[in-house]
């Protein structure tokens, strides 16, 4: 007597669903009407790749390791520029043959109300195919089975809509072999080798997204990187010949694409991770019982010039890496569930500005939590309940601190690019003099008396000069002696000079005397640097001028009482200056003010697609 053959745990499941719906009798048939149709092709995706997601969903649930996309062309297509026909591979455990045929129903699924895996609606394959064609074909196989074959043609079905033993019949599974090019083998698939497996074969391609097949790989290889980058590369994605890379918009995988500017060599701008402990959300369902799951957080911060196409590169000046595509195209929260991406929220405690794009925060949350995060049938949009918001922005112990956080990264990256502007400013100021010390130097020559220092100025400003050149020397590896024969020749062709620097706490200005050099250093870590001083580049040079006067009054004083009173005064001006600024204009304001300014200056490079309408 042969042995009883061994069936999937999930086909047991599919035979009790099927057997359920025939003791139903006639209630297994749908409503094939056109305003139905109509509805349910309109359902609201966003585009062609987010309806897909629904079939990959499908895939990865029957436990696939290979999701593929494949272009099919008729013969009289001859260029093959765009696809007459859209394959959807896996290799997982397949349906039963009648099961096939209620796949393609509206609610036709064994997981119905699971909150196990992606699925729970039955709405996935039905609903996302129609939503970009009018004619599909499900073929599937078991383990040791031939396949089997469902077709939905909307039109022919439209025709017999009501009529009950009609619709059976023409969802009725029939043994059929899928086309040959959706089963031959590539360099990265061979469905052939596959005992089990569904193919979904899309055909009368009305509602493309992207019409080429060039630009339709493209997108639909970020958007799967993207959504499914937990699952990637336990299940491997492919698009024709392309194999899917996980796209991280955190940038904290170090096999996610765009990790580093160049995969052959460490960045010197990487992510920084942000600890962010794990919330457990109690809630009351409708039935009146308590559940919970748990909501885990990732966080990252991206320094300032992460999105520069090279670190060096100024932010008002060149172009953008690729990775800003990602960063834009995931400003905000992202949601997750379960592992896979969903949809990015803004906070309802703040409003994110083009700034906040170097602040990612990631939300994963169980599938328990589904009502608390109001996630739709379609898969692609959340909405956060009022008692989970809060407990996400209060803070710990309960409560997640978003609020804390995003405030914390946002002076991070105010301080980050600060601190590089000032290094821009010192750069600019070395390949040329500015208006300011030029106006200094020639006017030097006016003043009343002619200063003399003192031989302890000299002796401090030598001090200076030798301390500076070893600092210098330290950092390039430049001999000492050559780095302070270099400033000493400097300090003869630009007597006065302009020195930006970050000193979190300090005054908004300081004079230093370099050898023959007066060096007037602005703190771009002050609120007169960011709200004053950068905000006013029609009146930069003047008040260079003014803090030049200021800082040469205090270089030449000749007693050190007045030193004293002037170090003294330096400080309280800048603590007075500082808390009136901020009264002046909040950091909130001036957030909004440089998130314009960044909108303007940014060059995002895309991919266009060719005009194609012809």
């Amino acid at each position: 007597m042969a042995a009883k053959k061994r069936q999937s745990p999930t086909h047991s499941d599919q035979e009790k669903y099927v057997a359920a719906q025939r003791a139903k009798g006639s209630g297994t048939g749908i409503v094939f009407a056109d305003a139905f149709l109509r509805g349910m092709r309109d359902i609201g995706y966003r585009d062609t790749a987010w309806a897909l997601c629904e079939q990959a969903d499908n895939s990865i649930e029957a436990e696939a390791s290979v999701f593929a996309i494949r272009f099919g062309y008729l013969k009289k297509n001859h260029n093959k520029k765009k696809p007459d026909m859209i394959a959807v591979i896996d290799n997982g455990i397949g349906m039963i043959p009648e099961m096939i045929g209620f796949s393609v129903r509206w609610g036709g699924t064994h997981r119905e109300s699971s909150r196990k895996g992606f699925g729970r609606y039955g709405y996935g394959l039905p609903s996302s195919a129609i939503n970009f064609c009018r004619k599909y074909t499900v073929y599937s196989r078991t383990k040791g089975g031939q396949w089997w074959a469902v077709m939905v043609d909307i039109e022919q079905l439209a025709e017999v809509a009501g009529q009950q033993d009609k619709i059976e019949e023409l969802l009725a599974p029939q043994p059929k072999n899928p086309p040959d090019w959706t089963t031959t083998a590539t360099d990265g698939f061979d469905p052939a080798k596959s005992d089990s497996g569904t193919i979904v074969v899309h055909e009368d391609l009305d509602r493309l997204s992207w019409k080429t097949s060039a630009y339709l790989e493209s997108k639909l290889c970020q958007h799967f990187g993207t959504v499914y980058r937990r699952q990637i590369p336990d299940v491997k994605f492919l698009v024709g010949d392309t194999l899917v890379q996980a796209v991280d918009p955190l940038f904290l995988t170090p096999h996610g694409k765009h990790f580093s500017r160049d995969p052959n060599v460490r960045d010197k701008d990487t992510s920084q991770k942000v600890q962010v402990d794990p919330v457990v959300h109690e809630f009351t369902d409708e039935s009146g019982v308590t559940r919970s799951g748990v909501v885990r957080i990732r966080a990252s911060y991206l320094p300032c010039t992460f999105q520069r196409e090279t670190p060096d590169i100024h932010r008002t000046k060149g172009k953008v890496h690729p990775r800003f595509q990602i960063m834009k195209d995931n400003h905000g929260v992202i949601i997750c569930r379960n592992g896979r991406q969903i949809d990015v929220v803004m906070p309802k405690f703040t409003k994110f500005q083009n700034n906040d794009h170097n602040i990612k925060i990631e939300l994963d949350f169980d599938p328990e939590l589904d009502s608390c995060f109001g996630i739709t049938t379609s898969k692609q949009q959340i909405t956060i309940d009022a008692d989970l918001w809060q407990r996400l922005t209060n803070k710990p112990p309960g409560g997640a601190g978003l609020r804390d956080l995003v405030a914390d990264m946002r002076d991070k990256f105010d301080d980050d690019r600060n601190a590089h502007d000032a290094v821009h400013k010192n750069q600019t100021s070395k390949d040329s003099s500015r208006p300011s010390e030029f106006v200094m130097a020639e006017t030097e020559r006016l003043k009343p008396r002619k200063h003399h220092p003192t031989e302890k100025q000299m002796q401090q400003a030598e001090a200076a000069l030798d301390s500076t050149a070893a600092t210098i020397s330290e950092t390039t590896g430049k001999p000492h002696e050559d780095v302070r024969t270099d400033l000493e020749e400097r300090g003869e062709k630009k007597p006065y000079e302009v020195e930006f620097k970050s000193m979190e706490e300090g005054v908004f200005f300081l004079p230093k005397r370099l050898g023959k050099q007066k060096r007037l250093i602005i703190n771009s870590a002050h609120p007169f640097f960011t709200k004053l001083y950068g905000r006013s580049p029609d009146s930069q040079s003047a008040l260079e001028v003014l803090l030049f006067v200021l800082a040469e009054a205090e270089l030449e004083v000749g007693s050190e009482e007045f030193a004293d009173f002037y170090k003294s005064a330096r400080h309280a001006w800048s603590e007075r200056l500082a808390m009136a600024l901020d009264q002046l204009t909040t950091d909130e304001e001036l957030r909004d003010i440089a998130s314009a300014v960044s909108e303007r200056l940014e060059v995002v490079s895309a991919i266009e697609e060719p005009n194609d309408s012809a």
